[in-house]
């Protein structure tokens, strides 16, 4: 029987386009957890997309996962960063900005 999530550790550092297409071949949601322990957020690369959007670096980590249709699970006990995670939904990442993001995994 096939799973219907897989949750692993994912974040652009971790990025691995194979895995990803693999999931989405067997049916599997792919779903991330610890998106920000494994991310440098003052990589200036996710600097300069947040800037672009007015938004901050782990705001464009989390809308990564989403623009990759990856179920994104951050983790977080302040409010504003609380409120901050859940304020993705009103930009989007063009697809040169999602491969720059892509970019920063470490094969």
């Amino acid at each position: 029987m096939t799973p219907e999530v897989n949750q692993v550790s994912w974040a652009p550092s971790r990025y691995d386009a194979a895995v990803e297409a693999g999931h989405r071949e067997r049916g599997v949601v792919l779903e991330g957890y610890s998106p920000f322990k494994n991310t440098d957020l003052a990589d200036p690369v996710l600097r300069e997309v947040a800037d672009a959007h007015g938004v901050t670096p782990a705001q464009v980590v989390l809308r990564w996962h989403v623009e990759h249709g990856v179920v994104v699970i951050p983790k977080s006990a302040t409010p504003e960063r609380i409120r901050a995670n859940l304020a993705i939904a009103g930009f989007a990442l063009s697809a040169d900005e999602v491969a720059r993001v892509d970019a920063l995994a470490r094969g």
